[in-house]
């Protein structure tokens, strides 16, 4: 497994299998793996899972990386990162264009108990 280091806006690899890189912010945050929609996709990314959390974090240098997925958008591969940012109600997820590491979109998906529309679906802000 590749594990890699996250430490403010450091980051490190240290060398092992070929399995899911595993972010952990030894200060701040738990351990955050960067998992795969199919088995097979990191072998296409051009970019690691590792640099994709290294530019969600200087896009929103503030926030706890809660999850990270690299996935088959509609043809396009692509990671999504979701960060809880303290003061900003509901969750920020940042999509990172897997080849190139472009920022595609950020958006703030909204919880159903912060939304007050009295509904069971998620708001959300796209930015």
């Amino acid at each position: 497994m590749k594990i890699y280091l996250l430490g403010g806006a450091v980051l490190s690899m240290a060398v092992g299998c070929t399995d899911n890189p595993v972010v952990q912010n030894t200060e701040d945050q738990p351990a955050v793996a960067v998992v795969e929609a199919r088995p097979g996709l990191s072998d296409r990314a051009q970019i690691s899972g590792a640099r994709a959390l290294e530019i969600a974090t200087a896009r929103f240098p503030n926030g706890n990386i809660l999850e990270a997925e690299l996935e088959d958008e509609d043809g396009s591969l692509v990671y999504e990162v979701d960060l809880r940012i303290p003061g900003q109600r509901g969750i920020q997820e940042i999509v990172i264009d897997a080849m190139t590491g472009e920022v595609l979109s950020t958006d703030i998906d909204l919880e159903d108990e912060d939304d007050d529309n009295g509904d069971d679906d998620d708001d959300e802000i796209r930015g």
